[in-house]
């Protein structure tokens, strides 16, 4: 069983003071520079009638002092510089001592599921060779992300885009945040104008993918000119 932190066996960090405490290491040594005091030389002007031991013995108690507010404020240590908006993680087993962990708390809330807006990128959205599919802006109404562990939530609407070229059986949308596919799966349902009439679509990704493959659950070609497309994923993320 391992030794528990003592004086005698203090973790790393830290310490024993004189005063018997466990403080952090540079706490250990004397708090106040220590100069001695001289016996009066009968002149009346130099040092004082008060003996040395007597203002050693201030100095010990002065430093007690402060190593037992030191003790008592905490035992948690630091590094000695860290990244501003990093969360802290425990360097090692005592419990004592923080590292910087490189995690970056802002992104946290994405993390435990808040909904992101996906900024607009017209490279995003593409056809299937030799079909063309080109998106403005104005054509997206939604197209927002949620990630919850390893599981990418996605809703997108939107209306009016073209499709040109010629027929071809999918469309692409590049995945939200960066993010990368897990495995080859059926992602999800949805619906897109083709021609006159909406249509259920598929959703596919592959294993490693960047990009989410949207057909018609027929596997028919997308008739060429306006494009309507509303869809929700559920995608696995490495």
């Amino acid at each position: 069983m391992p030794t528990p932190p003592s004086p005698l066996n203090p973790p790393p960090g830290y310490a024993a003071h004189a005063s018997g405490l466990l403080v952090p290491t540079p706490y250990a040594a004397p708090l106040i520079t220590r100069t001695p005091m001289f016996d009066d030389d009968g002149s009346g002007e130099v040092g004082t009638v008060l003996n040395n031991d007597w203002k050693q013995e201030l100095y010990n108690q002065i430093d007690a002092l402060a190593a037992a507010t030191v003790a008592a404020s905490g035992n948690v240590t630091g590094p000695a510089s860290s990244t501003a908006g990093s969360l802290a993680s425990y360097s090692d087993a005592t419990g004592k001592v923080l590292a910087d962990s490189g995690i970056a708390a802002a992104p946290l809330a994405a993390a435990l599921g808040a909904w992101i807006d996906v900024p607009f990128n017209a490279a995003n959205f593409f056809g299937t060779s030799p079909m063309t599919w080109t998106v403005a802006a104005g054509n997206i109404f939604t197209n927002r992300y949620c990630r919850i562990g390893k599981t990418l939530l996605w809703k997108l609407y939107l209306d009016n885009s073209t499709t040109g070229g010629s027929p071809a059986a999918s469309i692409g949308v590049k995945l939200p945040g960066g993010f990368v596919a897990q495995a080859t799966a059926n992602a999800g349902m949805g619906s897109f104008l083709n021609g006159a009439a909406f249509l259920p679509c598929t959703l596919f990704t592959a294993a490693g993918g960047t990009s989410l493959s949207i057909s018609a659950s027929d596997l028919s070609n997308f008739v060429i000119g306006a494009c309507h497309v509303h869809i929700s994923a559920v995608i696995e993320l490495q």
